[in-house]
């Protein structure tokens, strides 16, 4: 199975908004938001031919330091 579309949140809204906000303040990927089943999420898309597994590891590790930036 194949998704190109994935939504992540962390443990409350706030969290999840500021997240999102640190992401893509860091300009190392972008990401946009979304709501499922009434929660907020952080929608990133991952879709094209171009995407290295180095564009992947470079993804993780700024949304990994984006959800440390966040202190809630």
């Amino acid at each position: 199975m194949v998704f190109n579309q994935v939504l992540v949140a962390c443990d409350s809204k706030e969290r999840t908004l500021a997240t999102m906000a640190a992401l893509q303040r860091g300009g190392a990927a972008w990401c946009g938001g979304s709501t499922w089943q009434g929660e907020t999420a952080i929608r990133l898309s991952v879709c094209s031919w171009a995407t290295t597994a180095l564009d992947i590891e470079r993804t993780v590790a700024a949304f990994s330091a984006a959800r440390q930036e966040c202190t809630y």
